[in-house]
């Protein structure tokens, strides 16, 4: 079996590409990005230096490398990011891989990295998040991108080759490797502002390690069917307070209108370190989800506590 990994220069990206190249199955890698990864290349692994919306190219490495799995991670992320670049990454991008791995005949399953934030944060959302829920993300952060990357190649699914297996990983935060992008408020958090958080809410959130997030990843090699969307994510969450409490900084408690408005200054003085709309909302509700598909699925347990994996990554020991 051979395995293409998009965004292999990333975090998440580099760590599937050393367990892929460890797992008795596979049999080499081949890794595409706009920038070269930290691993040379060798016998078992090749490096495409690739714009995931240049479908054509990905085909021919498809093809050329006769790649059996795809899993698609390269996603342009970041709250300021241009709308217009992002939207051509985050959407058409997977499009365009969804379509090179239809066409390279050889490709059985295409995992594409999606999102928990996609659902939305909102007031009226259960304790736990099902599959079968809605995604309501809106606006133009990255919750609303994986929303629409999602509603795009679903919508093209029905024309696709019946033998290739299509799914989503709608993953929590994945704590670990010092990607700090990985929670949505935790430059805020951890900014001189950060102590500011919404009176009357105290939110489960989640956070997976990589390490599980990896293993979760490779699994779905093993198994013989994986289709539609998947809620990757530890068994419970953590109160936003405790994350406060771990990273050292007092807490104010204040009125979310007035907390809405100090943020909303904060990010034209400085902007990254501001409070954008999809941060505050995460904040004020949270995201949380239930893992009980892909447990089942793949046969795993997800055992490490969201405050053991948020702080394992993000708090000084």
């Amino acid at each position: 079996m051979k395995v293409l990994v998009t965004g292999c220069s990333g975090r998440l990206g580099g760590a599937l590409v050393g367990a892929l190249l460890s797992h008795p199955l596979v049999r080499g890698v081949a890794g595409s990005d706009v920038r070269p990864p930290s691993r040379a290349e060798g016998d078992r692994f090749r490096y495409f230096p690739a714009d995931i919306r240049d479908g054509v190219y990905l085909r021919n490495v498809m093809e050329e490398s006769e790649i059996d799995v795809v899993y698609h991670l390269a996603f342009k992320s970041g709250e300021d990011a241009d709308p217009l670049d992002a939207a051509t990454v985050n959407v058409d991008g997977p499009l365009a891989v969804l379509e090179a791995a239809h066409k390279a005949r050889r490709v059985r399953k295409l995992v594409l990295l999606s999102s928990a934030y996609a659902y939305g944060a909102k007031r009226r959302n259960p304790p736990r998040l099902s599959e079968e829920r809605r995604l309501e993300a809106r606006g133009n952060g990255p919750a609303a991108w994986r929303r629409r990357m999602e509603e795009s190649v679903s919508r093209m699914l029905p024309d696709l080759r019946q033998d290739l297996q299509v799914s989503f990983l709608r993953a929590c935060a994945i704590a670990g490797g010092g990607d700090e992008s990985a929670c949505p408020a935790l430059p805020f958090l951890r900014s001189p502002w950060g102590s500011l958080t919404p009176a009357l809410a105290d939110p489960q959130l989640q956070f997976l390690a990589l390490e599980e997030a990896v293993q979760a990843m490779v699994r779905i090699l093993e198994v013989s069917d994986f289709r539609g969307p998947y809620n990757l994510a530890p068994e419970d969450g953590v109160p936003l307070g405790t994350l406060c409490r771990r990273l050292g900084a007092p807490r104010l408690r204040l009125p979310y209108p007035l907390l809405w408005l100090l943020a909303g200054a904060a990010r034209r003085l400085r902007p990254r370190l501001g409070l954008s709309a999809g941060a505050a909302a995460y904040l004020l509700h949270g995201v949380a989800v239930d893992n009980r598909r892909i447990k089942q699925a793949l046969g795993i347990e997800l055992r490490t506590r969201s405050e053991d994996a948020f702080a394992g990554a993000y708090c000084r020991q």
